[in-house]
């Protein structure tokens, strides 16, 4: 049987979908755009050198010219690599042409291209989410993907990379639903506060 707290976050997870997915596509352009540059001019992110990103759906943040300029700038850059229920790894590669499309068109690297990073060792994590609470609590789609992988990452700076529609004064919350330091959207960055290491 479903508990009231899960069925809270299924109908606000609903809800915060329907909001991003209603964004037409230019306003997504638009918003991203204004998204990637707010981050290249973060103190925080700039001096970052293991980064650990997301490829992203079409209805997200667009991160493709995001992934590409970290790798410019001479970061170590990670994307989710799944392999196995809530476990997900950090997949390191040096170049965009190392990519290709896997189920639902999202991107992942080459099984040859690939190096496993240690979430330990990660300096900076963009995260992304379904819905994020002023003070940096995430909603994501349910699977604990993050919230397992951001407890191994414990040490690097969390900024959630979201649409300000995606931000809400609460979000239905449990014990284990894991916080970011900050929020990036088409407004700026908003500081969260202090999270517990």
């Amino acid at each position: 049987m479903t508990s009231g707290l899960t069925e809270e976050k299924r109908i606000f997870r609903k809800t915060a979908l329907e909001k991003r997915r209603a964004l037409s596509n230019t306003e997504r352009t638009n918003h991203s755009s204004m998204i990637q540059k707010l981050l290249f001019d973060f103190s925080v992110f700039r001096e970052a050198k293991r980064i650990f990103a997301f490829a992203s759906m079409p209805d997200e943040v667009h991160t493709n010219e995001i992934l590409a300029k970290m790798l410019e700038a001479g970061k170590e850059v990670s994307i989710p690599l799944i392999t196995g229920p809530r476990k997900m790894e950090a997949a390191a590669f040096s170049d965009m042409a190392d990519l290709v499309p896997e189920k639902y068109g999202i991107l992942t690297v080459k099984p040859e291209k690939r190096r496993i990073l240690d979430p330990s060792e990660l300096d900076f994590v963009l995260v992304p989410g379904v819905a994020f609470s002023r003070n940096g609590i995430r909603l994501g789609m349910g699977g604990g993907y993050y919230d397992d992988f951001l407890k191994r990452a414990s040490s690097a700076y969390r900024l959630a990379v979201v649409y300000g529609c995606q931000v809400f004064d609460t979000v239905p919350q449990e014990p284990w639903d894991e916080q970011v330091d900050a929020i990036l959207t088409e407004k700026g960055i908003a500081v969260c506060p202090k999270r517990q290491k």
